[in-house]
């Protein structure tokens, strides 16, 4: 009911509902099975992923505080489920590791409010003592609120052949780079000489060549 409608304008009962919430939950103690249930490993994630499940977890902890203070339930829900759909795709692409651990930790303390009986077995069999409706809602990163990482066009001769994703402000010697590593790139450059690089810093990249 939470997740089918907003508080102020209600909604008729629907039993579909009440089954999509139902495979969710289900989705989340699948998930904690696989996390819970298995030893943890030794494996670092790649640093575009890792900024990527900080940028989901910190804007998820911002974002379903706000939505409880406003009523907006189903909009915190959503966003619980976006933050369990990025830890399922970290878990497939890289197993156990001590990230996506701390990452699902956190998530139970914020599931808390929404689903209070499962989040305190979660929490329990995460080894806590303390119930976890009297552990502190956990604190967001600001840095983390918005996206490091852009993508960005890159051009020959003012057409578009491909897109890369850089960091914000990255330096130009760098960016242009990236650019000339694609095979799209590297194909379209073959026998020209380039006669220009230009490049809009957090923009465009535009390799003229002849």
């Amino acid at each position: 009911l939470m997740f089918g409608y907003a508080y102020e304008e209600g909604g008729p009962w629907n039993e579909d509902g009440i089954k999509g919430i139902s495979k969710y939950i289900q989705r989340v103690e699948n998930l904690a099975d696989r996390i819970i249930g298995n030893e943890q490993i030794e494996k670092e994630i790649s640093k575009e992923d890792s900024e990527e499940l900080k940028h989901i977890l910190n804007r998820t902890i911002f974002g379903v505080e706000k939505d409880i203070i406003r009523f907006s339930f189903n909009t915190a829900v959503a966003k619980l489920m976006e933050l369990t759909n990025e830890m399922i795709r970290i878990g497939n692409k890289y197993g156990n590791v001590k990230q996506l651990r701390e990452t699902f930790k956190t998530f139970v303390n914020i599931l808390a409010p929404m689903a209070p009986h499962l989040s305190e077995e979660l929490w329990e069999k995460l080894g806590e003592k303390e119930s976890v409706h009297l552990t502190k809602y956990p604190k967001y990163d600001e840095n983390y609120l918005e996206r490091n990482t852009i993508t960005i066009a890159v051009q020959i001769n003012g057409k578009l052949k491909d897109t890369i994703e850089i960091e914000k402000g990255e330096e130009k010697e760098t960016v242009l780079s990236k650019a000339k590593q694609k095979d799209k790139i590297i194909t379209a450059l073959d026998g020209k000489e380039i006669v220009k690089e230009i490049y809009v810093q957090d923009k465009i990249v535009n390799i003229v060549v002849r």
